[in-house]
């Protein structure tokens, strides 16, 4: 994987963070798969020191796949609340689930992701853990 894209992922953990009280259902993009016990353990939210600042990433852009779901359509309805307090843009695509998972496997499996966010049930957590797809978003919600 390239540096930059290592860097969108990082951003949008950190976007995804603080879209937690924002936008709760954003905390729905992460899986448990960092077996941390609340610590951290070598997630990249380690390197985040400092207080938190919701302008911290002002002026960036987080890509989202959104599948066609009323909890799609509850997150959209609080992007704009999302973007006034963080200065961080969304721009999203929304799939219908017959055309969605298969798109997300594309474009993970690509090894250039073109987003940096997306959405994921419980049920698909062992497909997309194991090849590093996802990251544990509880460390991000504990700094």
């Amino acid at each position: 994987m390239d540096m930059h894209a290592h860097d969108r992922r990082r951003f949008l953990v950190i976007g995804a963070a603080a879209a937690a009280s924002a936008a709760p259902l954003l905390t729905a993009c992460g899986a448990g798969f960092g077996g941390d016990n609340g610590n951290g353990g070598g997630s990249a939210a380690d390197d985040v020191t400092g207080s938190f600042d919701w302008k911290r990433a002002k002026g960036r852009t987080v890509k989202a796949l959104l599948n066609k779901h009323p909890y799609t359509d509850a997150l959209i309805a609080d992007l704009k609340a999302f973007t006034e307090k963080t200065g961080i843009k969304v721009e999203y695509d929304v799939f219908p689930e017959d055309n969605y998972f298969d798109k997300l496997t594309v474009d993970l499996s690509s090894g250039r992701a073109s987003y940096d966010v997306f959405m994921l049930g419980a049920y698909m957590v062992w497909q997309y853990g194991p090849p590093g797809w996802l990251e544990d978003l509880g460390p991000w919600m504990r700094r």
